[in-house]
C-alpha cells in the first residue's frame, strides 16, 4: 500500500499543491483535489489518499470553484511476491459491443480460478454499438471510456463533454481506435474512419483528455472531428514500438498505405508504401491488423534517409 500525500509540492507554482498555503500578504488559501482513484468523491478537500493497486494516478487541484487546477501525475508499478511477477497491465481487458454485450478479460476476484474471459458485469447503463468499437481501461481494468467512433461515453456510461459527432461512422468496421500519447498516458488520440459506402471517406482524429472534468463524469474530448486525410478506407491499426506508435491506415482507390508516427509532440509525416491490390468502395472494408513474424511486430530500416517500413509480410487485411 503506498501512501500519496496531498501535501506534497504540485505543478504550476504558487502555494504547491497542499491544503494550506502561503498567498500573497501572508494569507492562507485551501485547496480541494480531484483523485484519480476517488472519481466518486469529486472535488475533496486535502487528506490522506491510500493507493493499493498498479497504474497511472493523477490529481486535479484547485481553489473552491475555481475553473482552473494544476495537476500532476505518476505511474505506479507493482510485484506480486507470491509470483515473483509484475502485476498484470488491464488496460485493453475490458471490450464493450453490440447491444449490451462485453466480455471481461480480468481474473474473477470472486473465482480467481474461473473462466476467463468472462461476460461483463451489467455496469448500471446499456449501449449499441452496431459495428467498431474501442474500450479504454486504467492498469487495474476499471473503464475510462468508450466509443464507437461517432460519440464518447465515459465511465458512467454519459456522453463525455464535447464527445458528440467527433468524425467517424459507427457502421464502419474499425470505426475508431485509441492511442494513448506517449509519456502523456491520460490523454488518448482517437483515430475514426467511414463508412466504404458513405461517399466521403474522410479519415479524422480526436483528443480525449481522462483529466477533464464534465457534469456526470470523468473525461472531456479537447478536441474533435480534425481531419488527417481522404479517401481512407474502414481499415485502421496500430503498433507501439519504444516511444513512438504507428498508427497504420490503407488510401481509398489505390494501394498505398499510409503510417502516420505518433510521438509525445504529436502526429507526423505519413509514410506513404504501395503494395498489394487498389482498394475500392467494395474492398474498402473489412479489417486490418499487425501479425507476428519471428518475435517483430515492425521492422524499421533505414533507406535513403528516410523511414520505410518493412510491413509487406507483416500486415493482413481481412476483406468480408
Amino acid at each position: 500500500m503506498l501512501d500519496v500525500s496531498s501535501g506534497e509540492e504540485g505543478q504550476g507554482g504558487g502555494t504547491g499543491g497542499g491544503g494550506t498555503g502561503g498567498g500573497q500578504g501572508g494569507g492562507q488559501t485551501n485547496y480541494e483535489y480531484f483523485w484519480s482513484n476517488k472519481k466518486d468523491e469529486g472535488w475533496i478537500p486535502e487528506g490522506a489518499n491510500e493507493v493499493c493497486e498498479p497504474g497511472l494516478y493523477w490529481a486535479l487541484v484547485r481553489e473552491p470553484g475555481s475553473s482552473c487546477y494544476v495537476y500532476a501525475q505518476t505511474r505506479v508499478k507493482m510485484w506480486d511476491p507470491e509470483t515473483d511477477q509484475k502485476i498484470d497491465d488491464q488496460t485493453n481487458s475490458v471490450w464493450y459491443f453490440g447491444q449490451n454485450g462485453g466480455l471481461n478479460f480480468n481474473p474473477d476476484p470472486d473465482d480467481p480460478d474461473g473462466i476467463v474471459p468472462r461476460p461483463v458485469e451489467d455496469p448500471g447503463f446499456g449501449w449499441n454499438l452496431p459495428a467498431g468499437t474501442t474500450t479504454i481501461s486504467d492498469q487495474t481494468g476499471q473503464v475510462l471510456f468508450y466509443t464507437d467512433g461517432q460519440t464518447v461515453w465515459d465511465l458512467n456510461g454519459n456522453v463525455m463533454e464535447g464527445g458528440q459527432d467527433i468524425g467517424g461512422d459507427n457502421s464502419s468496421s474499425q470505426s475508431v481506435v485509441a492511442v494513448p500519447i506517449p509519456q502523456e498516458e491520460s490523454l488518448y488520440y482517437l483515430f475514426t474512419t467511414e463508412s466504404a459506402s458513405g461517399g466521403s471517406n474522410q479519415v479524422k482524429f480526436s483528443l480525449v483528455d481522462i483529466k477533464g472534468e464534465n457534469p456526470s463524469g470523468v473525461g472531456s474530448v479537447v478536441s474533435g472531428d480534425n481531419f488527417l486525410f481522404s479517401p481512407g478506407t474502414e481499415q485502421a491499426a496500430a503498433l507501439t514500438a519504444g516511444d513512438t506508435t504507428w498508427m497504420m491506415f490503407h488510401e481509398m482507390g489505390n494501394n498505398s498505405f499510409r503510417a502516420y508516427p505518433i510521438t509525445n509532440e504529436g502526429i507526423g509525416q505519413p509514410v506513404i508504401s504501395s503494395a498489394g491490390s487498389d482498394h475500392n468502395f467494395g474492398t474498402g472494408v473489412g479489417t486490418m491488423k499487425f501479425i507476428p513474424m519471428e518475435a517483430n511486430w515492425l521492422l524499421p530500416s533505414m533507406m535513403e534517409e528516410k523511414i520505410k517500413l518493412k510491413f509487406l509480410i507483416l500486415i493482413r487485411t481481412l476483406v468480408f
